[in-house]
């Protein structure tokens, strides 16, 4: 049977009502341990999702440690609350600048363990992923790539954007095999090109749109006493104030539209980027193939009409709004393997107890 023959979608088996029992007892139990139950809320939701995400009759899981979490939170609450203490109250900014120095120079290193914490403690039929880049790769890259944003003034951003995906999926490993990406800059480029044209087009509608809601409104609230008033109280603070009405709608539509437009493009480039990254990967040497057919006009619906029901609930729909998310994402990607049976787990008997202890002790997640 080709690899093409064996295309299976993943299945995603959760429930908005389901996942609403876990999120709101998350909520509580996170407010009321003033925060510290939020790395255990992390597991127990990442624990639903991966375990109700399915290939074939098998679901993915995961099974970190919610104290590693923790710790990792803690380092950077830390570093954020000396900041802010020597910064704002103690007004030493010295010391305050020397606390951020040391954290943007942690930060690659943070960064890398991230990412090896979430791989390790992600499985599938009882095979692990696992992440092998180097401490240093991830240096080099921040400082090449940093200066190259800044001299190019972000126009190397897709090409930037291309080599850490190439960092992060060709160090990637499940069980023994490992993961390829073959993308180009190029055409990271063009989907970036574009999404630019989009955003454009997006704005020009947007601006119309809005003047067209003001026209409208101003019959009802007239615009030139709002204008009048906003320019007296501008004058003079004692002036009467414009109408609350019309500042309310103002405010309210501008907001909102912004909002839609940053979903619009988020849409649009999440669709287009993650469809090139998937059919660009594959697992050792192709025996596996990855194929993501995501919709751009079917994401932004679904991210537009979540953010709508998200308003007018109070957010009370966002469990709902995260399982419809995950559904569409999950439905639309399919894998191709020969036989799946052939991966098989890693046991790195070089590895002696105490570099084993070490590394799990600094096993911890930033909040990725």
């Amino acid at each position: 049977m080709s690899v093409e023959e064996n295309e299976k979608a993943l299945i995603f088996h959760g429930s908005g009502r389901e996942y609403f029992k876990i999120w709101i007892v998350n909520i509580v139990l996170t407010v009321i341990t003033f925060g510290i139950y939020s790395a255990w809320a992390k597991v127990r939701t990442n624990k639903y999702f991966y375990g109700n995400t399915f290939f074939g009759s098998d679901s993915f899981d995961y099974h970190a440690d919610p104290k590693k979490i923790l710790i990792g939170r803690i380092i950077v609450f830390a570093f954020y609350a000396l900041f802010v203490i020597f910064n704002d109250y103690l007004l030493n900014h010295t010391v305050a600048g020397i606390i951020l120095f040391i954290f943007f120079i942690l930060l690659p290193w943070l960064i890398k363990q991230s990412v090896r914490f979430k791989l390790k403690y992600t499985s599938f039929r009882t095979v692990h992923f696992s992440y092998h880049a180097t401490t240093w790769q991830f240096y080099k890259f921040f400082i090449l790539h940093g200066l190259l944003l800044i001299v190019t003034f972000g126009i190397s951003y897709p090409f930037s954007f291309n080599s850490f995906k190439k960092l992060l999926i060709n160090h990637t490993s499940y069980g023994e095999s490992k993961l390829t990406y073959s993308g180009d800059a190029g055409s990271v480029y063009g989907i970036a090109i574009i999404s630019s044209l989009l955003s454009m087009i997006v704005v020009l509608l947007v601006v119309l749109l809005g003047m067209i809601i003001f026209s409208i409104l101003s019959q009802y609230l007239p615009l030139s006493e709002y204008m009048t008033a906003l320019t007296n109280v501008g004058k003079n603070p004692k002036a009467a104030p414009p109408p609350k009405a019309f500042i309310f709608a103002s405010v309210f539509i501008i907001y909102f539209f912004f909002i839609v437009y940053i979903i619009i493009n988020k849409g649009f480039w999440e669709a287009k980027i993650t469809n090139y990254i998937w059919d660009n990967t594959k697992l050792s040497d192709g025996l596996c193939n990855f194929k993501s057919k995501l919709s751009a006009l079917g994401l932004i619906w679904i991210y537009i009409s979540n953010f709508i029901l998200i308003l007018i609930t109070f957010g009370l729909y966002m469990p709902w709004a995260k399982v419809r998310i995950a559904k569409y994402k999950v439905k639309k990607f399919f894998i191709s393997c020969q036989n799946i049976d052939n991966f098989k787990g890693t046991f790195d008997d070089k590895q002696n107890a105490l570099g084993e202890e070490t590394a799990d002790f600094f096993d911890i997640d930033i909040g990725l």
